[in-house]
């Protein structure tokens, strides 16, 4: 298989692990989407700082909405399925938009996607939310599928209301 074709195929293997993801995040199906992590997991949010006068943001290490491994992300995960999760009733229409940039794998089979990412959130009668962010994940084999092993989300916002949902 020419390099070309393999760039190619690992693409799309990327590109359908994200079309799964983001079918079971549009349905509230958290507990199959947290079947897509890898046990050793890094789920990270970062704030944002402003750092000249055009308004140039980077990232903060220390600080974040989000800084997540598998026991956490799995907490958030049943919070959000409980009956009762009071900031979901009634639940919003969530829309996921992924672009994959760049697909690049190492010697030792981790797999780095680089991707934008904009989530759309409407939530009965108050007004739209909408995110966008560049979000970097390492991917990892599992058998004939990919597990996520660590994402980073850099949202483009600084400020951001009600973080319900998953990136």
């Amino acid at each position: 298989m020419s390099s070309s074709s393999k760039v190619n195929e690992l693409r799309l293997r990327v590109e359908e692990l994200y079309a799964r993801e983001v079918i079971l995040l549009q349905s509230g199906r958290y507990e199959e989407w947290l079947a897509l992590f890898s046990p050793s997991l890094r789920y990270l949010l970062p704030t944002r700082t402003t750092v000249t006068e055009r308004d140039a943001m980077v990232p903060r290490d220390a600080t974040a909405y989000f800084d997540d491994d598998r026991e956490s992300l799995e907490i958030r995960v049943r919070r959000m399925s409980n009956e009762h999760a009071f900031t979901e009733v009634p639940p919003s229409v969530l829309r996921y938009f992924i672009q994959v940039l760049l697909v690049e794998s190492d010697d030792l089979g981790a797999i780095t996607a680089t991707s934008n990412e904009a989530v759309y959130i409407h939530r009965g009668s108050r007004p739209v939310q909408t995110f966008t962010a560049s979000r970097v994940d390492v991917l990892e084999p599992r058998g004939e599928d990919l597990a996520i092993r660590s994402r980073t989300v850099v949202l483009d916002q600084r400020t951001v209301g009600n973080l319900s949902f998953f990136f």
